[in-house]
């Protein structure tokens, strides 16, 4: 089985963190990248392609709903 790409995408550096430590516990799964912002996120997304982007949805800038 092929994993799940995941990228993660939030402003707060702490809550990042939380994610890249859990998601490896997940089987199946694979966290193929994070950004800081919606910004950064747009060429990690294009270049990643991943299968579930995870989003914060209030981030200055580009936020989860743009």
């Amino acid at each position: 089985m092929t994993p799940l790409s995941i990228v993660a995408v939030d402003d707060e550096p702490l809550a990042l963190r939380r994610i890249e430590l859990l998601l490896p516990q997940v089987p199946d799964v694979r966290l193929v990248g994070t950004a800081a912002s919606g910004e950064e996120a747009l060429p990690l997304i294009a270049a990643e392609r991943p299968d579930v982007v995870l989003l914060d949805v209030r981030m200055g800038g580009i936020d989860g709903f743009d």
